[in-house]
Order: C-alpha cells, then sequence, then structure tokens
C-alpha cells in the first residue's frame, strides 16, 4: 500500500547499532560483527524502506527485517579475515 505525504523527506535520522558475534553463549568467542542500520525522515519520523535486500539474517551476506525497515550488514576491521564458524542465519522467501 502506498500512501502519500506532503513531507519531502529533506532531512534524515539514521540509527547504527554494531554489534559482535559470537560463537558461543558466553560470547567469548567473537568471530564477526554486525551493523544494523534503520533510517527515517527526520521531519515526519516515516521509516525509509531498504531496496534489494533479501529478508532475513546471514553473517556472511546483507539482509533486511522482514518489514525492510532495517538492514544487517555484517562488516569486519579492514584486512582481516573473516570466520563466522559456528554462526547461523534464515531467510524468509514471500510466495505469491
Amino acid at each position: 500500500m502506498t500512501t502519500i505525504t506532503s513531507c519531502t523527506h529533506q532531512n534524515f535520522h539514521a540509527n547504527v547499532a554494531v554489534g559482535r558475534l559470537a560463537a558461543d553463549e558466553a560470547g567469548e568467542k567473537i568471530v564477526g560483527f554486525s551493523a544494523d542500520i534503520r533510517v527515517s525522515c527526520a521531519d515526519c519520523g516515516k521509516p525509509f524502506e531498504w531496496v534489494g535486500l533479501p529478508m532475513g539474517y546471514s553473517p556472511l551476506q546483507p539482509m533486511c527485517s522482514v518489514d525492510a525497515t532495517e538492514a544487517r550488514m555484517p562488516l569486519k576491521p579492514q584486512g582481516e579475515a573473516m570466520n563466522c564458524e559456528g554462526l547461523s542465519g534464515f531467510s524468509i522467501r514471500i510466495v505469491e
């Protein structure tokens, strides 16, 4: 459903939560990092949706939340290898 607003979305608010991905319950074996990003219009508050990202979570590829308002982006320190051993993810496919 598309709604039309009078806001021209000139100003933005972004919220980025960076997390450490642990392969153990104690959180001692860090094997990756992730940034969860939300963007909204600072004037009217309308959330923005991510386009072109599959829904779900993966430590190996960018994905988004089911409502497409949160990008879930894996990341790593520059020049360091990624080791996502012990991490799993999921994907959601819409069948029409």
